[in-house]
């Protein structure tokens, strides 16, 4: 451990150009990486929380979030919507 420690103090040109090196190879290789390794993945997921202070569960589904969902299920790629409606403590 004290040779790398006492090469790097002496050797401070060494050290950048090979901090250097690295860098470039770890840029080449994140350029030219295959795509299989890094898929393009889409969730269908859409989370809203809203919050309505005083209501109850109903009145937040009818206030709410029904007309979130109105207006959700209306875009693209939008196939299911599952909501749900509950009284905070």
């Amino acid at each position: 451990m004290n040779g790398i420690i006492n090469f790097s103090l002496k050797n401070k040109f060494a050290v950048w150009l090979l901090t250097i090196i690295i860098t470039i190879a770890g840029i080449y290789s994140g350029m030219n990486m295959k795509l299989e390794t890094i898929p393009s993945i889409t969730t269908p997921i859409v989370t809203v929380s809203t919050i309505y202070p005083g209501a109850t569960p109903e009145e937040v589904t009818e206030n709410v979030t029904k007309p979130i969902e109105q207006q959700v299920q209306n875009l693209n790629g939008v196939s299911v919507i599952n909501s749900t409606s509950y009284h905070d403590t």
